[in-house]
């Protein structure tokens, strides 16, 4: 028998990922063609400002992390969060994703207020753009910036990952 090389489930997962990423965004914006408002539209853009949106979803604690962002998705964040960060953090971010038994280091529990209360968004940002290995953590924790198109969805991914404080 011939030589096979060991699967690395990250490089799936993340193929994975970034192909699903890609569609849901390019269905977001076929589907909404910019002009139609949001129901909690105050930016007459379809969008609310960080602060609007996070009070809204997950009370003043997040609004004092978020305040002076520009304006937030929710949706375009958990689009990104369900595509990239579900695998291994499940849909609650509490590290109980699908591919989380196969990895050797659990992944974080985002939705531990401890944890949200002790990183700020430049933190949350930098991990998920750079990777665990960026802030000392596992480098199982693989790098996304290549799934995020510019500031606005980063701070919607942050925004969202917030969301899920307890």
């Amino acid at each position: 028998m011939g030589h096979q090389a060991p699967i690395n489930i990250m490089s799936i997962l993340r193929n994975l990922s970034l192909t699903l990423l890609a569609t849901s965004v390019l269905g977001l914006c076929l589907s909404c063609g910019g002009d139609e408002k949001t129901d909690t539209d105050t930016t007459g853009a379809g969008t609310t400002t960080a602060t609007e949106t996070a009070s809204d979803t997950a009370g003043d604690k997040v609004a004092d992390k978020t305040a002076d962002k520009p304006a937030v998705d929710m949706a375009v964040g958990k689009t990104i969060y369900m595509t990239t960060c579900l695998p291994c953090h499940g849909e609650a971010g509490v590290g109980d994703g699908a591919a989380a038994a196969a990895l050797p280091v659990k992944p974080r529990d985002m939705s531990d207020s401890a944890w949200q209360d002790s990183v700020d968004d430049a933190y949350i940002a930098k991990v998920f753009m750079e990777g665990g290995a960026a802030v000392g953590k596992s480098p199982l924790m693989a790098a996304f910036a290549a799934v995020v198109p510019d500031d606005a969805a980063k701070d919607s991914l942050v925004a969202y990952i917030r969301s899920m404080g307890k």
